[in-house]
């Protein structure tokens, strides 16, 4: 299982190579991580489970891309597309891809933790740099947040990312 735990972080890698360096990720990368990642799953917990985790959590991706398309629609006040100029097709394919690492409390929490440290990033780097970058690349940002999350896990951590009850202990025995 740890060779598996090795093609995580492979796959990150090169998205993170790819997204940075050329603003594209090579679309072979998907169909390769899904099976990957859902071999993983079913090694943890079952087929009916997998699937049901892997539905809220597109349910959750849908979610977002219909609000930000309402967003932007309501901004300029004309219906927008938000894959021509805001949001990659690859952004897409990755939120997709590692959604199935994760059960929905945990990808939820995950996914906003990894959001809000691009923000916090690029927020940073723009107020460093005097050439301002108007475009993130998201699926490479994250990646690099989930990279350090898998590492972090692996080596401290030790959450099952696939149970819920897992992350509120976890949760709580920070709290005290």
């Amino acid at each position: 299982m740890k060779f598996f735990g090795l093609l995580i972080y492979i796959f990150f890698l090169f998205v993170i190579y790819q997204d940075f360096k050329y603003r594209a990720i090579s679309w072979f990368l998907f169909p390769l991580a899904i099976f990957i990642f859902v071999f993983i799953g079913l090694n943890t917990i079952n087929f009916d489970e997998l699937l049901f985790y892997f539905l809220i959590n597109i349910s959750f991706i849908l979610l977002q891309i219909i609000t930000l398309t309402i967003y932007f629609s309501l901004k300029t006040w004309k219906l927008t597309n938000i894959f021509k100029r805001l949001f990659g097709i690859g952004d897409l394919l990755f939120l997709i891809t590692i959604s199935i690492l994760f059960s929905p409390v945990n990808f939820i929490l995950s996914l906003l933790i990894g959001l809000f440290f691009v923000l916090i990033i690029f927020l940073i780097i723009n107020k460093i740099v005097k050439n301002k970058r108007k475009i993130i690349p998201l699926a490479g940002a994250l990646s690099i947040y989930y990279f350090l999350l898998f590492i972090l896990n692996y080596y401290i951590f030790d959450i099952n990312f696939y149970n819920d009850q897992s992350i509120i202990n976890f949760i709580l025995t920070l709290n005290g």
